[in-house]
């Protein structure tokens, strides 16, 4: 994951996506509905949602929390001048400030580390002090954020929390500057071709999932956990109740592919676990991840590694294999999306001299 430091770096990244990016992140919509999910947000409660994009979470909001307050942030202009309004408008409400509290969803452009962000939100919604929220949403936000800055982001969301508020975020686990790769998805175009119009008026060809592959050790996401706790205490904050793991579900609700052999894996020899992991049937959902950290193990000798140096060469061998499994998965023409191990997480202010969970 790339990490941006200002407003322009994150516009040159994502203004290449205005206009088709509900098209293009189409694999990440089961994330939104677990983060609506684990927030339990219910009728009355305003709602934040930090990086809105095409406006996937915050209509997911509405839809909950009825003439509540709800408002999309971003700081590219074509998301909140296109994406979203299309996206809303064609969910029934309404992008502008005029329309009726049941319908209306407000749109912001602003950076989601501007520390100025509470003035910036009176402002742009024209009210007579810094708003507050119920509930603040980010997904898939926070980990674009440089890591010495995370602290201080959400430091400041903190100062936009309603009194007894929580914030539901998405974190990924972050080892030696890098993220783990959790699952690889192949996506392949039907045939025959189908097409979409897209909020730019223009055409393009819909495209399905047809297999995920699980790579990453649940330990992994036990990593994450602790990160998060870690990072919510240096904030002021606390995890309120379970984490939810993002990153390696069967979201997509693939069939399972053919079953694995009888043997244990930890009984298998080298040759035969190198086979299986190149024979991965294409299609459906396989969770491979315990055959390649056995793999891993033996051709690097991690047992001989303390757990941090352990942790980087897993991670960097999953990032080979990733690639081992897009080579092969363009040779049949599909195309490869990587999910990263990660989690959602509810935070609440954190009382002085308490714990962060």
């Amino acid at each position: 994951m790339v990490h941006y430091t200002t407003s322009a770096a994150v516009r040159n990244a994502f203004d290449p996506l205005v206009g088709i990016y509900e098209w293009a992140t189409f694999d990440q919509a089961p994330d939104a509905d677990k983060l609506i999910e684990h927030a339990g947000l219910v009728a009355g409660e305003s709602v934040l949602d930090l990086g809105t994009g095409s406006g996937r979470v915050i209509i997911r909001a509405k839809r909950r929390v009825g003439s509540a307050l709800c408002v999309g942030l971003d700081c590219v202009p074509g998301f909140v001048d296109t994406d979203a309004p299309a996206n809303i408008q064609a969910s029934g409400f309404s992008p502008s400030p005029d329309a009726p509290a049941s319908v209306r969803i407000n749109l912001v452009r602003g950076n989601v580390t501007d520390g100025a962000l509470p003035n910036l939100l009176r402002q742009q919604l024209g009210v007579p002090s810094n708003p507050t929220f119920n509930v603040i949403t980010g997904l898939h936000v926070h980990n674009t954020i440089r890591p010495d800055a995370q602290v201080q982001a959400l430091q400041t969301w903190k100062r936009l929390l309603a009194p007894g508020g929580r914030m539901v975020i998405s974190f990924s686990a972050l080892i030696n500057g890098t993220e783990c790769p959790a699952s690889v998805t192949l996506i392949e175009t039907p045939v025959p071709f189908q097409t979409q119009l897209l909020n730019t008026g223009q055409s393009v060809i819909n495209r399905r999932i047809v297999a995920q592959k699980k790579i990453a050790p649940s330990a992994m996401w036990d990593i994450c956990k602790q990160q998060v706790r870690d990072l919510a205490h240096r904030a002021g904050l606390k995890v309120v109740g379970q984490m939810h793991n993002i990153g390696g579900e069967n979201v997509h609700n693939l069939p399972l592919s053919a079953p694995r052999p009888n043997e244990p894996a930890n009984l298998m020899t080298h040759p035969n676990i190198e086979a299986l992991l190149m024979t991965s049937d294409p299609t459906g959902y396989d969770d491979i991840s315990l055959h390649l950290s056995i793999s891993a193990t033996r051709q690097l000798n991690l047992h001989t590694l303390a757990p941090d140096q352990r942790n980087i060469y897993h991670i960097d061998f999953l990032q080979q294999y990733s690639l081992s499994l897009r080579q092969s998965a363009e040779a049949r023409g599909q195309l490869v999306n990587w999910s990263q191990v990660g989690v959602i997480a509810t935070l609440r202010v954190r009382a002085p001299g308490t714990s962060a969970s």
